[in-house]
């Protein structure tokens, strides 16, 4: 069975830092709920904030805000990915929100529920090594319930990604993050807002594409190397959708074409770019490939059908 190393992109993120806690004076941080988030029962572990680039053990879901200088009147919940058991809050969180903000969209990191990373002798990880030693030893055996598909089911890297134990909790973080930010909406000009989400953030992206009541379907979507299993239907209100992942994606280019050839036959406004020289996980990182330009084509998307 495929499985992402998301400990290899991880190592890579925090090689030569040491966590300061800094990244979170940067704008407004509002925790999504006022006493202990539900879903965990007497397990409770402590965050932790690695080189501030990578966390782990999150429980206490936040959003925080980046206002645009010169807002525009658009809105986006960037959703960063980690598979459901890290997440790579500086690139694919503050930093994509920061060059948002340069297009005069307003900004909203979304710090979602985990997977409790939890050692065999009951302890919780608290460095990259035990986070390693974790993720082989327990979390993996989380997802082996993907080995009981049913036959007629090609086992799908997204089926796991929904599958793992805390993916519902990151969905209802989702949920009612797209709530409150509207409730800001006369706060901060707010008219129109989507989403954003790379990788694990993407299927939490697809997942409100596909699954929202009225109050938290987003107007537009944008999913950054992440895809859905077949059988596939967008939705009768689906919204305009924009798609772009690496040519070889180690999460599967298929199960995004998948996705957008559903909005495609729904005739609902959708754009897909595969980029040829690029790898899972380059968030708002450059490196002079033509990947570099996906902030520019997204937000293009988005000119092209009145969002901005």
């Amino acid at each position: 069975m495929k499985k992402i190393n998301w400990i290899a992109l991880a190592a890579l993120l925090v090689a030569g830092c040491a966590g300061s806690g800094k990244i979170f004076t940067e704008g407004k941080v509002v925790r999504l709920y006022n006493e202990d988030a539900p879903g965990y029962g007497d397990v409770r572990v402590t965050e932790v904030n690695l080189g501030d680039k990578v966390l782990f053990n999150v429980q206490d879901p936040t959003l925080q805000v980046f206002p645009a200088e010169n807002p525009n009147g658009t809105a986006v919940l960037v959703v960063p990915g980690g598979g459901f058991c890290m997440l790579s809050y500086a690139g694919e969180g503050v930093d994509v929100a920061k060059e948002l903000n340069k297009k005069g969209i307003t900004a909203f990191v979304l710090k979602y529920r985990l997977n409790p990373m939890i050692k065999e002798d009951g302890e919780q990880a608290s460095n990259l090594a035990e986070l390693v030693q974790v993720y082989q030893t327990t979390y993996l055996k989380d997802l082996a319930v993907a080995d009981k598909l049913p036959e007629e089911k090609e086992q799908r890297i997204s089926w796991q990604a929904l599958h793992t134990p805390c993916s519902p909790l990151a969905f209802e973080d989702a949920d009612n993050a797209i709530r409150y930010i509207r409730s800001l909406a006369k706060e901060y000009g707010i008219k129109k807002l989507g989403m954003v989400g790379f990788s694990a953030g993407a299927m939490i992206t697809l997942n409100q594409a596909l699954n929202h009541r009225e109050d938290t379907r987003p107007d537009f979507a944008g999913v950054i190397y992440g895809g859905w299993y077949e059988p596939l239907e967008a939705p009768a209100d689906a919204m305009p959708l924009f798609l772009c992942s690496p040519v070889h994606d180690v999460f599967a280019a298929e199960e995004s074409w998948w996705v957008y050839r559903a909005w495609r036959d729904a005739k609902v406004p959708v754009e897909i770019h595969d980029f040829s020289k690029a790898e899972h996980g380059y968030g708002a990182g450059k490196d002079g490939t033509a990947k570099d330009a996906w902030i520019d084509l997204f937000c293009a998307f988005l000119k092209d059908y009145k969002f901005l």
